[in-house]
């Protein structure tokens, strides 16, 4: 049944183009999931973080209170973190708000996007997020828009990603989004 549920998975993405999905062979042994990496093409480069920034409606700092949600809006789940703002970079922002987090456990699978962990509580992050009204949520940039801040790096990631902000450069895709 699992081997079912991924081979149609894996063919309704690939159909759409957008994204690929491989299983890894690995079980991750605290959750004894199977781990199944879902890739997708990027618009834009977001290794460049001026691109990044022009591209998120918000970047912020903040610290991962707790995980309230999983929900599936298409081909694999995403998870949704209750996170304290601790800073604006890009935007404003409450003091409280959901980030979601494309990637999730879905029956017996732990599903993540490009090998993006799930975010922890308890961590602090520098976010670079996409608003999504419908749900109230922010969703992260996989792999480039949840970086987790670990003391030496903090002052220096901080003023990379104010700089990346004061010099944005906006993917023509994201004009007029």
């Amino acid at each position: 049944m699992k081997k079912r549920l991924i081979l149609a998975l894996a063919a309704v993405l690939m159909a759409g183009g957008i994204l690929s999905i491989q299983a890894v062979v690995n079980k991750n042994k605290a959750n004894d999931y199977k781990v199944v990496e879902a890739h997708r093409t990027y618009v834009a480069n977001f290794k460049d973080k001026k691109m990044l920034v022009g591209a998120s409606n918000n970047v912020f700092t903040g610290k991962v209170v707790q995980q309230i949600g999983t929900k599936k809006l298409g081909a694999i789940p995403e998870t949704q973190f209750t996170v304290q703002v601790l800073e604006n970079i890009k935007g404003v922002l409450p003091t409280i708000v959901t980030v979601n987090q494309q990637g999730g456990i879905h029956k017996n699978s732990l599903i993540l996007l490009d090998g993006d962990p799930l975010l922890i509580p308890g961590e602090t992050y520098l976010f670079a997020t996409r608003y999504l009204a419908e749900e109230n949520w922010h969703t992260v940039v996989p792999n480039y828009g949840d970086i987790r801040m670990n003391g030496n790096t903090v002052l220096e990631l901080l003023t990379e990603f104010r700089n990346a902000y004061a010099n944005e450069v906006v993917p023509e895709e994201f004009i007029n989004r």
